[in-house]
């Protein structure tokens, strides 16, 4: 359930980034810091991981799977060595970065309404395409998922995100939105604890997550992120807010600024600690082994990644964009008086 709320989450961010001033956009600072906050730390993982699995299971194609995931072209086709579980989700967050700014300029050169165009297009476009090109239900969960996910099969799992910015940017002062917003912000919380119990449910009694069905299959695809999108109206609501209370805890916060790393380096050692130490057969002191010391490691290794690595590569990149930008504001200033003699 965390990929569809991460998806929806950063839908909402990045576009609210291109619409709100579309206008004053700088490709080149939006490009900068993607790459800036993206780039460190997921080559880092790509080459770390990359020689415990050359040590651990010696896989033929390593170099070539490699090149496929640092240039994102695993994205568009499969069959690469699995560096990293978490690898896919990054791929199609990668695309979407570049997507979207493209998609919208574009359609604001057509229309009045290209925040809108855009939302229609990530919300219908990938589901078609993966409707006509659906495994039969007998297939495996696993070549669904990984097949289903190819460039742009996945993509729709922004669109709610993208429809919160609109609402966000079109629709703040309205008053309706401040009276129903804690409401429907409450409402992703039980949605999103029961569409929890609904995956468990489903994952002990039947041994599936998604269905053997097309239209289960999307229902359980899209819950999550229905949860998330009702989630996000707790922007709306007032600070004193019991949600929006714990939602700004410093703890979460702290969570949050370190949640990248973590979301890439968390998976490997786990998958590597497990097949040491074996299954657990009910046996609860090996579980908590395999759950905790993975969780506590790359939880530490995360948090040091990120403020000696990724934070100091960000503050200089938005030190130099500062600085640009005050370099093109100077000769602004020095070219209007010649203008005006």
């Amino acid at each position: 359930m965390g990929v569809p709320v991460f998806f929806v989450l950063s839908g909402y961010l990045i576009s609210y980034t291109v619409f709100k001033n579309p206008d004053q956009f700088d490709v080149l600072s939006y490009a900068a810091r993607r790459f800036g906050k993206i780039a460190p730390p997921y080559i880092l993982s790509l080459i770390v991981f990359a020689g415990l699995l050359f040590f651990w299971k010696h896989p033929g194609n390593l170099v070539a799977s490699v090149f496929a995931y640092a240039t994102t072209w695993a994205h568009f086709q499969r069959g690469w060595a699995d560096i990293n579980g978490v690898y896919w989700s990054l791929m199609i967050e990668m695309h979407f970065y570049v997507v979207l700014p493209l998609l919208f300029f574009g359609l604001k050169r057509v229309s009045r309404y290209p925040d809108w165009l855009t939302f229609f297009v990530f919300l219908l476009i990938p589901p078609v395409v993966r409707f006509f090109s659906h495994f039969p239900f007998y297939a495996s969960l696993e070549i669904r998922l990984v097949y289903e996910n190819l460039f742009p099969r996945a993509l729709d799992n922004f669109a709610l995100g993208i429809l919160f910015s609109i609402i966000q940017i079109r629709f703040r002062n309205h008053p309706s939105i401040t009276r129903i917003a804690a409401a429907v912000a409450a409402s992703g919380v039980f949605l999103m604890l029961a569409t929890y119990c609904l995956y468990a449910f489903l994952e002990w009694k039947f041994g599936v997550r998604y269905g053997n069905t097309i239209p289960t299959f999307e229902m359980l695809r899209f819950l999550p992120e229905l949860s998330t999108f009702c989630l996000l109206f707790v922007v709306f609501t007032p600070q004193q807010n019991v949600l929006n209370r714990i939602l700004s805890w410093p703890v979460l916060g702290f969570i949050g600024l370190i949640s990248y790393e973590w979301f890439l380096f968390h998976m490997p050692p786990a998958q590597f600690l497990a097949d040491i130490v074996g299954k657990s057969h009910g046996d609860l002191s090996n579980y908590l082994v395999k759950a905790i010391i993975p969780f506590a490691t790359t939880f530490c290794a995360s948090a040091f990644i990120y403020f000696y690595m990724s934070a100091p590569i960000l503050s200089k990149i938005k030190g130099q964009l500062k600085a640009r930008k005050q370099r093109i504001l100077d000769q602004a200033g020095e070219a209007s008086p010649a203008q005006l003699s």
